[in-house]
């Protein structure tokens, strides 16, 4: 479960402030093994409907232990470079998807 306070830090208003924020947490956060069988490449961020900025997304997967992680936000990628960099981060392998509305 990721800390209220941490998310607030995670969520701030611009991607550099998030990834900032993200450098001075991850010295001292703990996380959980990765456990290999632990895959959610199918995570929404606030491009969609989430509460979850990307970076926020990438800390919440390493907190609950997933091996890797990947964004769908729907109709956008607006998102994908801060995932990416904060994957990168964080040391968890990332992809980027975009679920596609049609009618």
């Amino acid at each position: 479960m990721i800390d209220l306070q941490i998310l607030k830090r995670l969520n701030a208003p611009t991607r550099e402030q998030r990834l900032e924020h993200l450098r001075e947490i991850l010295p001292t956060a703990e996380f959980p093994p990765a456990v290999p069988e632990y895959i959610n490449n199918h995570i929404h961020t606030t491009y969609s409907f989430s509460p979850y900025s990307p970076t926020a997304a990438v800390f919440a997967a390493r907190m609950e232990g997933l091996s890797t992680a990947g964004i769908v936000d729907h109709d956008s990628i607006a998102g994908a470079r801060e995932f990416l960099a904060a994957g990168e981060l964080a040391g968890i392998p990332t992809t980027i998807g975009m679920e596609c509305r049609v009618s």
